[in-house]
């Protein structure tokens, strides 16, 4: 029986590719909470008519992030 050395090179990397995906989806949650927090914030100090100023800012933080496919 012959042993395959780029076998385990080959599952190494699925593996790292594995955990980078899934540490990217990580971020891009974190990404979007804080962003929803920010808007929250900005409401809270500065009220309903900043957020008439800060229209772009807004849309940018309520446009969809790209999801991560597995």
């Amino acid at each position: 029986m012959s042993h395959d050395p780029h076998s385990h090179d080959h599952s190494e990397l699925s593996r790292q590719l594995r955990d980078s995906r899934q540490e990217l989806a990580h971020a891009k949650l974190l990404i979007d909470k804080l962003k929803t927090e920010i808007a929250y914030l900005r409401r809270m100090h500065f009220g309903r008519s900043s957020e008439q100023l800060d229209a772009a800012v807004q849309m940018e933080l309520l446009a969809p992030t790209t999801t991560v496919e597995p």
